[in-house]
């Protein structure tokens, strides 16, 4: 029988597994500019923060899309748009706890705050998460394709 100590997620924490790479907008940024990062960086959501720069909402290629749907002009603010409950989890918490929270909160990704829970520090997504549990996310998979070094 395999012990639970086995399992790699039931040993790291979300901070081992997270991305560090934040992709921020204040709340009175334009929607094209979102929608430049987005583009750029080919995140699925940003992190939109107040004057203070503490997180106050996130807007995804979602909302963007319903914006445009919407015919909202792409000068329109972030705050606009943006959806004011941002999915978070402590940079400690173990990494089950982590996948557990993303399954029943239907979400791929949680923003990951240290200390101060309004201070984003990473993003982790459910395909970081399967990196660490079975090297099965599709990252993983091509990068063991073997290539015909003839190209045939």
């Amino acid at each position: 029988a395999k012990k639970k100590d086995d399992d790699p997620v039931d040993r790291y924490r979300v901070e081992e597994v997270m991305n560090d790479r934040i992709l921020f907008f204040h709340e009175d940024d334009a929607l094209y500019r979102i929608m430049e990062g987005l583009s750029d960086y080919r995140f699925w959501a940003a992190l939109i923060v107040d004057r203070e720069n503490h997180a106050s909402g996130v807007v995804s290629k979602t909302d963007l899309v319903l914006a445009y749907k919407h015919a909202l002009p792409p000068e329109t603010e972030a705050r606009t748009v943006m959806s004011p409950r941002i999915h978070t989890c402590a940079a400690g918490e173990y990494l089950s706890e982590a996948i557990r929270q993303m399954i029943f909160t239907d979400v791929g990704r949680l923003f990951v705050y240290r200390d101060d829970p309004r201070i984003m520090t990473g993003v982790l997504s459910l395909t970081d998460a399967a990196r660490i549990r079975s090297g099965s996310c599709k990252a993983c998979r091509t990068s063991r394709i073997k290539l015909d070094p003839t190209g045939f």
